[in-house]
């Protein structure tokens, strides 16, 4: 026979006795959690937690659901927060989106920089190629332009 430090008690049944006026005695099941659920409801003995809570009592907070990251980012749910897996481009506790532009200005020879969701983009002046627009203008026959000024 297991001692009472071997047993955890899950959950209890109260009986409750109600008497009916022909004499009949009617017995009442109810199952309830035991400890009683702190942020949810007791259905059928388990704790259903409330939202943002989780826990076997819904005693702990779930600082991950909803989900604060953006993006579609994963939550990393902690004791005391959060935080956010956050890839190239995004950063901060909820994974804003970085401004390229604004920082690096990564467009090169007067090209024009966009920011995008987790990127940018350059719109290149006449002529200029390539991402940041890096490649010079070149003649018909493969060979890069320069502009020379004659005195």
């Amino acid at each position: 026979m297991p001692n009472s430090s071997d047993i955890q008690l899950l959950m209890a049944v109260i009986i409750i006795f109600v008497s009916s006026t022909s004499g009949t005695i009617l017995l009442y099941f109810t199952v309830v959690c035991n400890p009683a659920c702190m942020n949810g409801a007791c259905i059928d003995g388990a704790c259903e937690c409330y939202v943002s809570w989780m826990g076997e009592q819904c005693e702990t907070l779930n600082h991950c659901d909803p989900n604060p990251c953006q993006y579609g980012t994963q939550c990393v749910c902690e004791a005391d927060g959060y935080w956010c897996d956050c890839p190239a481009g995004y950063e901060g506790q909820n994974c804003d989106d970085i401004n390229e532009c604004e920082y690096e200005g990564p467009c090169l020879n007067g090209g024009i920089c966009i920011n995008t969701v987790g990127s940018y983009t350059c719109e290149c002046v006449y002529g200029f190629e390539g991402e940041n627009c890096q490649t010079p203008p070149t003649g018909e026959s493969g060979i890069h332009c320069t502009y020379k000024k004659n005195f």
